[in-house]
């Protein structure tokens, strides 16, 4: 607590909130806000306006851009930010006045993102964090570049300063920074071509086809015409037709890795992690570069994450879930790479680095061996419903789909169960799963927040048990931490030993 006395108490002396004067935003701020609203306003009504077949409710936005712009004119002319002793302090309004005061203790991130323009024009969107909430404490869009430098430099100086420490050192610059790993341009390139974005980018190109009309039966003929004029000379016959679909197969699926990789150059383009102060920090971007620090502290949980691809050619990723207020959207968010393609012995060491109390050698713990047999029956029957609907179209192929259906089930089982496993290593809990994509877990003690056992009614009938353990940001994690088909005893017996563990730690951010 700020005080140790009651504002009331006769020895109460008012302290001196203020050491600078309070400062404002970047007089490009007020260019960079109403461009944001005219992209999430004024635009897509236009488009609607001019692609679209009839009038649709977009159009309503334009009318928004107006207040919009009057807002973001308000929040400039009343943003302001000053430093004092012991805390950040923001205010911004003017009749309705919002004042945020930040203890220095308290803030876990100070991060900022350039787009292309930011670069040119030397400014950055600055995202003050703390350790909880889901929401910065503090944005300020925009500051200039050597402002950012200046804010995370005093910040962190402070709370250095308020836990005592004798040397403040002063921010290496980039070039002296102790680099720990870095994407190069035969990485990225192959990060593209394992990546599955592609996809999304063509369920996009999709929708916005499907907006302007081009799936129209009337007015799709003009780019349809050739292709159906190409059809019509191809032979009917069967290896013409095969031939022709596995062409246009291929075809897409080269598409598909042809945008994969463009989404991966501009979101991991010059990829960088660095060792900094009392933590990480990530630099990644082409068009927008994101620049975030990643305090060891707040890392809640380490995930390595391997495909069946990136095992042939002995590679693997490395995320993180943090605390504390997210980043940006998606990948940004606070599941973070620290580094989304590397070799297994530096993932393994970048592992270790983030969460030391959790490395050593990993002495890994199998599920109940009757997990198969209950694997082994859900894939049947799951695979045995798939086929009803073709088998009332296709009723000879029943048997034919039934035989394949059978020992896919076998397989799928046999590897679930294999993959399965959990183990605790010095003062942590491992656990692993996945078949096709491995994924391996690790949390410290004192970072789990709840421990639980969960039974289904097939769990109580084979006397099994699923082991759950929670953390914080547990819910943006790729990974729960869980452990299935687990013998009820001892299910209870490792929940009993986590809380006992955890209890006997403190809690930091």
């Amino acid at each position: 607590m700020p005080y140790d006395e009651p504002i009331a108490s006769p020895a109460f002396e008012p302290r001196r909130t203020a050491i600078d004067g309070a400062q404002r935003l970047h007089p490009f701020s007020l260019l960079f806000s109403i461009g944001r609203a005219a992209r999430n306003l004024l635009i897509p009504g236009l488009f609607v306006l001019f692609a679209a077949d009839d009038n649709r409710y977009e159009l309503f936005l334009m009318v928004l851009f107006v207040p919009a712009t009057v807002r973001a004119m308000f929040k400039f002319l009343t943003f302001r930010y000053r430093f004092g002793e012991t805390e950040l302090i923001v205010t911004e309004g003017l009749i309705f006045r919002n004042e945020r005061h930040v203890p220095y203790l308290r803030i876990q991130n100070i991060d900022w993102s350039q787009n292309v323009l930011h670069r040119v024009l030397g400014v950055a969107n600055v995202r003050v964090e703390t350790a909880g909430g889901s929401e910065p404490e503090a944005e300020l869009q925009v500051l200039s570049v050597g402002a950012a430098e200046e804010m995370r430099g005093r910040v962190f100086e402070e709370k250095r300063r308020a836990r005592g420490d004798e040397a403040v050192p002063a921010p290496q610059p980039a070039e002296e920074r102790d680099e720990l790993a870095r994407l190069t341009l035969g990485e990225l390139l192959l990060l593209g071509l394992l990546s599955n974005r592609g996809i999304a980018l063509v369920a996009a190109g999709l929708g916005i086809g499907w907006e302007m009309g081009l799936f129209d039966p009337r007015q799709s003929e003009e780019w349809t015409g050739p292709v159906g004029a190409f059809l019509d000379r191809v032979p009917e016959t069967w290896p013409w037709r095969l031939a022709l679909l596995i062409a246009a197969l291929l075809v897409f699926l080269l598409f598909v890795r042809m945008l994969s990789v463009v989404w991966t150059a501009l979101q991991f383009w010059d990829f960088r992690l660095w060792r900094s102060e009392g933590g990480l920090r990530v630099e990644s971007g082409l068009l927008t570069r994101h620049t975030s620090t990643i305090p060891f502290a707040r890392v809640q949980q380490v995930t390595q994450i391997e495909t069946w691809v990136q095992r042939l050619i002995g590679r693997r990723g490395l995320r993180v879930v943090t605390a504390g207020g997210d980043a940006d959207n998606d990948e940004q968010s606070r599941r973070r790479w620290l580094l989304p393609l590397g070799e297994r012995d530096l993932i393994d060491s970048l592992a270790g680095l983030a969460q030391p109390e959790t490395s050593g050698t990993i002495a890994w713990q199998p599920v109940e061996p009757r997990a198969f047999l209950r694997l082994l029956r859900r894939a049947a029957i799951l695979g045995l419903l798939i086929l009803v609907i073709p088998a009332l179209i296709w009723s000879r192929w029943w048997l034919v789909g039934a035989a394949l259906v059978l020992p896919w089930a076998w397989l799928d089982a046999k590897l679930r169960v294999r993959r399965l496993g959990w183990a605790i290593t010095g003062r942590g809990l491992h656990v692993r799963s996945g078949v096709w994509t491995h994924r391996v877990s690790a949390v410290r003690f004192n970072k789990i927040q709840t421990v639980q056992c969960e039974t289904s009614p097939f769990d109580r009938r084979f006397g099994m048990a699923t082991l759950a353990v929670d953390i914080a940001g547990s819910g943006n994690s790729d990974h729960r931490l869980r452990v299935p088909f687990l013998d009820a005893t001892l299910a209870e017996m490792l929940r009993d030993r986590l809380t006992t563990e955890a209890a006997k730690t403190r809690f930091r951010w």
